[in-house]
């Protein structure tokens, strides 16, 4: 049986480690808590994939704002949608879909909202920031949720 896991090197070391002191017949807290912290480690990863999705969607829509160029403004556009989408797969290899879908939507709106008050001067209403207030508690409560991560299994 082989598991795919896409691990940093340390929690690699780590997990290594925890195999060798469970082959030599010393089970304990540790294997535990070293390949709780490897998952652990690919799930943060998996998020910042996710936020930099939301990143690239946001800078899409500032650049088809902001340049008058037609040929750098649809460069741009394209040139962030293909990054986002790069970045939104590389998310759902480490968290679910629900995950990584509002992660990436809240930072998108969150990041555009506040790109469109600094750069454009909109307005920004108290509805709004109460919306993105509770997007933001939304966000936090499923990155604590316990779905459970794809580990494919040959």
């Amino acid at each position: 049986m082989r598991i795919n896991c896409d691990l940093s090197i340390y929690g690699l070391g780590k997990l290594l480690l925890s195999i060798q002191s469970l082959r030599e017949g010393n089970p304990g807290e540790f294997q535990l808590w070293s390949i709780q912290e490897a998952m652990d480690g690919i799930k943060r990863k998996g998020y910042a994939w996710a936020i930099a999705a939301g990143l690239n969607a946001a800078a899409a829509a500032i650049a088809a704002k902001f340049f008058s160029y037609p040929l750098v403004r649809y460069g741009l556009v394209v040139l962030f949608n293909v990054t986002m989408w790069g970045c939104y797969v590389q998310s759902l290899k480490a968290l679910s879909s629900l995950q990584a879908t509002v992660t990436n939507f809240a930072t998108n709106f969150l990041s555009s909202g506040l790109a469109g008050f600094f750069l454009f001067q909109e307005m920004m209403s108290v509805q709004w920031l109460a919306g993105a207030l509770l997007i933001v508690i939304g966000v936090i409560i499923l990155s604590k949720s316990s779905i459970e991560r794809k580990i494919s299994i040959d």
